[in-house]
């Protein structure tokens, strides 16, 4: 199967060169460009990534993922359908006519449409204003849309498969109870009707058969035409323990969710992490993927180019239920990217990145603590004494693996280096279009908060809590105890959208609806120091182990010292040992293991029983 790709830029585009307004020509070389001056004839030479993809970069944040209605993404997608041959082959007379022909739109409100997304090259751009939650959204009763969705669930989403006949009366007689108006039968089609036709079938006839009918394709992906046309990722428990970098104490194995470009075969995209793979980790995975590396390999003074940087088109990932979150398709309908589920019980179809998972894997076992894969090789090796880096010494040490040796290293699938791949792709001439190759974003604040995970809460007198920790800004202030839009009760409080980095939860990011804008709100107690959601999640088992049920920001915090100074004492006592005291027999070893004074050190060392390696 040959897979689709887009373009980076397209003929006409606007674009931004040192704040002028430059239109899109074609491209001249690996790196550069030809851009037109807008509304005069002047040409100039310029070097791609001193252009922005479009003018939006001088604007602030548009609009909110969440709080677009499921009718106006809809809207949008179908819009972008339609647009979707002029983007990619140019808006030739030919074309244009075709597609006012087949659409039934009028001419003008293609070139609108088309106008529309080139200013920003995302399909919010589409979105009708109108089709905000709570704007315009319904004109039928609250109630009666209630019993609509009940209905449709109940009787003709499931495996009674009722008609929309039989549906429509089961609304008529709820109506009819409740004392309401019923609506019409038309309604109630034009409802089904707009249902998701694959999730319908599988709601009524079982996923194997919505499978056979809308996804033919047998035996996984086959190839690809170019860079960032199709992208794999997934995820892996390395074998190796890690340390805890303030007390040096054994914490377990990481994880790690890897992208991979199927053309090229290089690693474009990672997230290292202690939790488990979701959404989170794919999201972050994904924003790591798009964005350019430069500030990593400047972060650990890694030499050697990563130049992986763009949109991709299609997305290939596990099946997962963690990985079907709204919030994470939401952000990926956005930028036009296909989220992809492989099927289930077709692993060929994830082979790409298993394979580059064994090759690291033989690297992974000679650092010291690896657990190797198998138990029968690691024999009297203890993991967890020998343990050495800590999340970020192995996270510079993968950077420099993927860099500076497997991009560089020859790939029999493809007969060439994945580095090599990648520069012969963007060093041929394609008649001034480059396809498959992703827009520079550069508008990373933007990218990032879109990929992150989100809550909803209503603001109280004293902020918001998430996990059991208060936030606070006056950034707050005004929306403090503010009433539901919908239903202006006081008793119903308007919940708002924020968004955190689980790597560092002393922030999250605030979505004021009424200046459309992000707002940084720190700790209530700005002397609490940042950890990460996986800190947060040891520290309330800790608590749990120690008999406190009832858990607050302060005791969090207070656990976090306790548990540091207790490691910290067990690193001490260890040091202290004579270098002889592990060279001896086993009952020797056995004799000299300090054991727990008191019930705390016991739920301690409960606390701290490690992963040796086997999987959970």
């Amino acid at each position: 199967m040959d897979i689709e790709y887009k373009p980076e830029f397209i003929k006409g585009q606007l674009v931004v060169l040192k704040d002028a307004d430059y239109e899109f020509e074609q491209y001249i070389g690996i790196d550069q460009v030809l851009l037109k001056l807008k509304d005069e004839d002047k040409y100039v030479k310029v070097l791609s990534q001193e252009i922005l993809s479009s003018n939006t970069s001088k604007k602030g944040l548009t609009e909110e993922l969440n709080l677009v209605s499921e009718k106006g993404w809809k809207k949008a997608k179908e819009r972008y359908k339609i647009i979707k041959p002029l983007i990619d082959n140019g808006p030739s007379e030919k074309l244009v006519q075709k597609v006012v022909l087949d659409s039934g739109k009028s001419r003008a409100t293609i070139y609108n449409w088309l106008k529309a997304y080139k200013k920003e090259n995302k399909l919010t751009s589409l979105i009708p204003h109108l089709h905000y939650k709570g704007k315009g959204e319904s004109r039928l009763d609250l109630s009666v849309e209630t019993i609509i969705s009940e209905a449709i669930e109940k009787y003709y989403l499931s495996s009674l498969k009722y008609s929309v006949r039989n549906t429509f009366k089961e609304v008529e007689l709820a109506c009819y109870v409740a004392n309401l108006s019923a609506p019409h039968y038309n309604t109630i089609r034009s409802r089904i009707i707009k249902l998701d036709q694959q999730m319908v079938e599988e709601r009524r006839f079982g996923k194997r058969k919505a499978r056979s009918k809308f996804k033919p394709l047998k035996g996984g992906l086959k190839s690809s035409k170019a860079p960032l046309a199709l992208v794999q990722i997934d995820h892996c428990l390395l074998d190796v323990i890690l340390l805890n970098r303030e007390t040096g104490e054994p914490m377990g194995r990481p994880w790690i969710t890897l992208a991979i470009d199927h053309y090229s075969k290089m690693v474009i995209g990672y997230h290292i992490s202690m939790d488990p793979p979701g959404t989170n980790s794919l999201a972050l995975c994904l924003s790591n993927a798009i964005l350019p590396k430069d500030e990593i390999l400047k972060k650990y003074n890694i030499s050697g180019r990563w130049k992986c940087a763009g949109i991709m088109h299609i997305i290939h990932v596990d099946n997962a239920k963690e990985f079907r979150g709204n919030s994470l398709s939401r952000a990926c309908e956005k930028y036009c990217i296909h989220l992809q589920f492989r099927p289930v019980k077709t692993p060929d179809s994830g082979g790409l990145v298993e394979r580059v998972f064994r090759t690291f894997g033989s690297d992974i076992h000679t650092i010291p603590g690896t657990t190797f894969n198998d138990v029968k090789n690691r024999d009297n090796y203890n993991s967890s004494k020998e343990a050495t880096l800590t999340l970020p010494e192995l996270e510079e040490w993968f950077i420099n693996l993927v860099v500076n040796i497997y991009h560089n290293s020859f790939h029999e699938t493809i007969q060439n280096t994945p580095s090599a791949m990648w520069d012969s792709y963007y060093a041929e001439e394609t008649g001034g279009m480059r396809l498959g190759r992703g827009s520079r974003f550069l508008n990373e604040d933007e990218l990032k908060l879109d990929f992150m995970p989100y809550v909803e809460r209503s603001i109280q007198r004293y902020g918001i809590v998430i996990n059991r920790i208060k936030y606070i800004s006056p950034a707050l202030y005004q929306w403090i105890n503010h009433a539901d839009d919908l239903t202006l009760s006081a008793k119903k409080k308007k919940k708002f959208i924020f968004r955190y980095d689980p790597r560092d939860i002393s922030k999250v990011y605030f979505w004021d609806p009424s200046l459309n804008q992000y707002f940084v709100i720190p700790y209530s107690n700005v002397d609490y120091p940042p950890i990460s959601q996986w800190e947060y999640r040891q520290i309330v088992r800790f608590l749990r182990l120690q008999g406190q049920s009832n858990v607050d920001q302060e005791a969090i915090f207070q656990a976090r010292l306790k548990m540091n100074e207790i490691k910290k004492a067990g690193v001490k006592r260890k040091k202290a040992k004579p270098k002889n005291a592990f060279k001896s027999s086993e009952e020797a070893v056995t004799q000299t293991e300090p054991k727990p004074k008191n019930q705390l050190s016991s739920n301690v060392n409960r606390f701290n029983i490690l992963d040796d390696g086997k999987d959970k």
